[in-house]
């Protein structure tokens, strides 16, 4: 199943190439049948990366709200946190 705006990937030359590499590393026939479908809510593994990606996002930033040093330097100096986008360690993008 594919995502409507990765159907131009449906096209049977993309369909038979991929049958074939697969055939070639499984060593039986293969044969694919992709659907179009939207808001299945099976997400993609696009879609399933970005999900997981906001939410350790969403954790740092709780946690370091609840960091108890991060709270006495904002209630004695007016420490502020900003915003800085999380990325992930070298070698694991």
């Amino acid at each position: 199943m594919i995502s409507p705006q990765f159907e131009n990937l449906r096209v049977e030359r993309t369909l038979k190439t991929l049958e074939q590499a697969l055939a070639d590393t499984l060593g039986t026939t293969v044969i694919l049948k992709v659907a179009v479908e939207s808001g299945s809510g099976i997400a993609t593994p696009a879609e399933a990366i970005i999900a997981a990606q906001a939410a350790r996002q969403a954790e740092a930033q709780s946690a370091i709200e609840a960091d108890p040093n991060v709270q006495a330097l904002q209630q004695t100096f007016g420490a502020q946190i900003e915003r800085v986008d999380m990325r992930p360690p070298k070698g694991n993008a």
